[in-house]
């Protein structure tokens, strides 16, 4: 797709998801997400639809909302159509500037990198380990805002029982942060997706043993809005995890 063309989908799409929702976290991922993985690719209002209602996990009245906004301005012509906010831009130029420094790269020898010492060559962890370390951070630290109590009890069983269906090495892990201020987790790297969707729900039946899934619910909900505003979950949704 030329340049000229993606300009126009980045309007199309940003005007179909500001339609379709109010919270600026799933705006943002979905834009950011359609431009990273979608915007090469021939434009098509379902896949487009379909693609981004299942990285943000719309709602049935949301996927229509978003079908018949993509479908409209579409029907526009470039200059009929809002602008993207600037602050949506200037995100892609950010992850456009980071992903073309790649380790290996002829062009990252010594000498290169002399005379280029403003690029950093990064160690990026997984997206889904850092999502689901933010989120968990997250919904423990809203549990200690609604109830300090009831955070006190999760933290009592998680060192004395741990998960059921958690590996016991990933279980000494948590038994060992639940021991702590909780600020702060480090998952293995070798700690694959279907791993962290375990955990997420492991700590949600936890949570909703102690206060009800009611409440649980909605910090989770927090959690997830929360965790949208990080980097990683432009690569790995938080919604994926539950």
């Amino acid at each position: 797709m030329s340049e000229q063309n993606i300009a126009y989908y980045q309007r199309v799409v940003c005007v179909g998801l500001r339609r379709a929702t109010k919270d600026t976290a799933s705006i943002r991922s979905g834009f950011i997400y359609w431009q990273e993985t979608l915007s090469a690719s021939e434009f098509s209002v379902p896949d487009v639809a379909n693609a981004l209602v299942d990285y943000l996990g719309f709602s049935v009245d949301e996927k229509k909302a978003l079908m018949l906004t993509l479908h409209a301005a579409c029907n526009k012509v470039h200059d009929q159509l809002p602008p993207v906010p600037q602050v949506l831009l200037d995100m892609i130029k950010a992850n456009s500037t980071l992903s073309k420094v790649v380790p290996n790269n002829p062009d990252n020898t010594s000498t290169g990198l002399s005379n280029q010492s403003s690029e950093k060559i990064v160690v990026v962890r997984p997206a889904h380990l850092l999502t689901t370390e933010h989120f968990l951070i997250s919904l423990l630290s809203f549990l200690g805002k609604y109830d300090a109590e009831e955070l006190s009890e999760c933290k009592r069983i998680l060192i004395n029982e741990g998960f059921e269906d958690v590996d016991p090495t990933l279980n000494r892990i948590f038994q060992r942060w639940a021991s702590t201020a909780m600020t702060q987790l480090e998952l293995p790297t070798d700690v694959d997706e279907s791993t962290c969707k375990n955990i997420a729900h492991s700590m949600y039946l936890l949570i909703a043993e102690i206060i009800g899934p009611v409440i649980a619910d909605r910090l989770v909900n927090k959690a997830i809005d929360e965790t949208l505003t990080i980097g990683a979950a432009l690569r790995f949704s938080p919604r994926h995890l539950l």
